[in-house]
């Protein structure tokens, strides 16, 4: 399996693969980003959005949002999570997973 992740400007794009695949964006964290239990950490001005397609298989996409303000628009198989946390302000989509549990954190979600 190659690298899953890209970066174009301040845009970051993981691929699911056509198997099974595991994504986790934790806002609270800061900039980082997990796809099959491989972690990718990025400088606030590297990564400003996360975006995550988990094609076939049967995935699973897990986000956490901060502290702060969080805004979550939840749909049937797709997520977009968006605030701001000590790094900035943030915006993360994943699309095409079987399963999105989402966790507000604390603040006014």
């Amino acid at each position: 399996m190659g690298n899953l992740v890209e970066t174009a400007g301040t845009g970051v794009t993981v691929h699911g693969t056509a198997r099974d695949n595991q994504f986790r964006f934790d806002a609270a964290g800061g900039r980082r980003v997990a796809i099959n239990g491989i972690v990718y950490e990025f400088a606030a001005d590297e990564a400003g959005s996360f975006s995550c397609d988990g094609l076939g298989g049967s995935d699973g996409a897990r986000v956490i949002g901060t502290t702060g303000v969080d805004l979550l628009d939840g749909k049937a198989t797709e997520v977009i999570l968006s605030g701001t946390n000590a790094k900035g302000a943030f915006a993360n989509y994943a699309k095409h997973f079987d399963e999105i549990p989402a966790s507000a954190g604390d603040g006014q979600d």
